[in-house]
């Protein structure tokens, strides 16, 4: 995710990288399914310069606990918060503006969010018919 950005504010030395690895799949908006076993899921923590420290393990550890069903920005959504789409899907969109490479399914699910948040529309199940036309 945009680590080098979150250090930029937060600084490196509150900034950790996690690459997780799980099979799901998303075929009804806002519902996912798994099909990875918690046990066959797994993921890593490390330092911004790949450095495996006892904070990363002391994270790894902590995160090994933590469970969930439903996207964050759909918690954030359901919550009445903006959602943090501007900062993944939306910096995806903007660094392929500038490098001149096309990302028409992260413009599509920034504009949706976007939406959301201003309060144009709901977040609902609807919206995949206004993600399937913005991609037309």
């Amino acid at each position: 995710m945009n680590d080098d950005s979150i250090a930029a504010i937060v600084g490196r030395g509150r900034t950790v990288g996690c690459v997780v690895e799980l099979q799901a799949e998303l075929f009804t908006p806002g519902l996912i399914t798994r099909n990875t076993t918690r046990k066959g899921t797994w993921f890593t923590v490390g330092e911004l310069d790949g450095a495996y420290t006892a904070r990363a393990r002391e994270i790894e550890a902590l995160m090994s606990h933590v469970g969930g069903g439903r996207t964050a920005p759909i918690h954030d959504h359901l919550k009445g918060r903006a959602s943090e789409i501007e900062f993944i899907s939306g910096l995806v969109s903007r660094q392929g503006r500038e490098l001149g490479l096309p990302s028409p399914c992260n413009d599509a699910v920034t504009e949706i969010d976007r939406r959301i948040n201003r309060g144009e529309i709901r977040m609902d199940a609807a919206n995949f018919e206004l993600l399937k036309s913005l991609l037309e």
